[in-house]
């Protein structure tokens, strides 16, 4: 084989099966959640009957619906909502959350690298269309869902 782009060898190396016409599956070494579709993606999975694969290698922190303020006051009703959502839906599927007030609660982007879950050559989703800037770690990350 000859020289391929480090694209190529993480993609290459994370494919479980090649679906035909193009789709393949891949293994998702990291998925980050956030405040904002995290729990409608967990109800969205429950309600049709389907579980977290891989709650090991899924992590969540609210970051978009709340307040900046060291206390946390301020936020919105619809932040609160989303925030108390995320903190239900995570906790029933196994995930590690992240919260308001403890260590490694932030911006989702920035903990990944911060708390060692951003590595080289990993393959890394969130719903999120600033997930590429994992890729400054050397790891392909990519927005999925609705970003």
């Amino acid at each position: 084989m000859g020289a391929c782009t480090l694209f190529a060898k993480i993609w290459d190396e994370h494919v479980v099966s090649d679906l035909g016409d193009g789709a393949v599956l891949l293994h998702v070494d990291r998925h980050l959640l956030h405040d904002l579709g995290g729990s409608r993606g967990l109800l969205d999975l429950k309600q049709r009957g389907l579980t977290v694969h891989s709650p090991g290698l899924t992590f969540a922190t609210p970051d978009h619906a709340i307040s900046t303020a060291r206390d946390r006051v301020g936020t919105t009703e619809t932040g609160w909502d989303l925030l108390h959502a995320l903190r239900a839906e995570t906790e029933e599927a196994g995930i590690q959350l992240f919260d308001v007030g403890q260590r490694g609660q932030g911006i989702v982007h920035v903990i990944g690298p911060e708390l060692g879950l951003s590595l080289p050559g990993t393959l890394i989703v969130c719903g999120d269309s600033h997930t590429c800037t994992h890729g400054g770690m050397g790891a392909l990350a990519f927005g999925i869902g609705s970003s």
